[in-house]
């Protein structure tokens, strides 16, 4: 469950006269969505995603495009997007991330917070009446309870609270970051949530 994900969601369920196809970018990996054939085609890495795209667009093709940035500084190309298209970058604060991109570009900055606690419960109510919880928790008398208690060790992380593999891999993932963290590391987050200032020269943050 990611902002990615659900993006392609929406996408592909609106009208196909609006919009034909979907072209989902992450990393390496380019998927393309023909909703008029209803196929989906993967590209190779080697692939240029503009040449592809400029083809489409060139055939008066409609589309909408999302880049998720899973790697650290790879910015989106600068020939995207292509004439006609839409695009939206999914990434985290990181401006290494986007930041050229976006000047070049005019975009338009769009932050999501993390959902709240009557989110996520709504959420589990949601997922239970169209039993789509997990096969250990669906024989849980409270599911939400234990969703929350999920939510008090790792915070609102859709992608790890209502999957226990993913669950515990955060936790050792976490565990592991405190057990490697340096003096300076050790200053920096000692002061989140004061009034104190932390200089950062360069700042690279995980995408949650």
């Amino acid at each position: 469950m990611n902002a990615g994900s659900y993006l392609l969601y929406q996408l592909l369920h609106c009208d196909v006269e609006e919009l034909q196809v979907v072209a989902y970018v992450i990393a390496e990996q380019k998927f393309f969505f023909d909703k008029t054939a209803k196929t989906v085609t993967k590209y190779s890495a080697a692939s240029n995603i503009v040449d592809i795209l400029d083809e489409l667009s060139d055939r008066g093709v409609k589309g909408y495009i999302i880049h998720d940035v899973a790697l650290k500084g790879r910015q989106p190309p600068a020939g995207l997007p292509c004439e006609g298209w839409g695009m939206i970058v999914v990434t985290s604060p990181n401006t290494n991330n986007y930041e050229s991109w976006a000047e070049q570009m005019g975009a338009e900055q769009i932050i999501i917070n993390c959902p709240d606690e009557s989110d996520v419960k709504a959420m589990c109510i949601w997922k239970e009446h169209n039993g789509q919880v997990e096969e250990e928790a669906g024989e849980e008398a409270d599911y939400w309870k234990k969703v929350n208690g999920r939510m008090d060790k790792v915070g609102p992380l859709l992608r790890c609270v209502f999957n226990q593999r993913k669950y515990k891999s955060r936790i050792y993932s976490c565990e592991g970051k405190v057990k490697s963290m340096n003096i300076f590391d050790t200053h920096y987050y000692s002061i989140l949530g004061t009034n104190e200032v932390c200089v950062v020269i360069a700042t690279s943050l995980t995408k949650l």
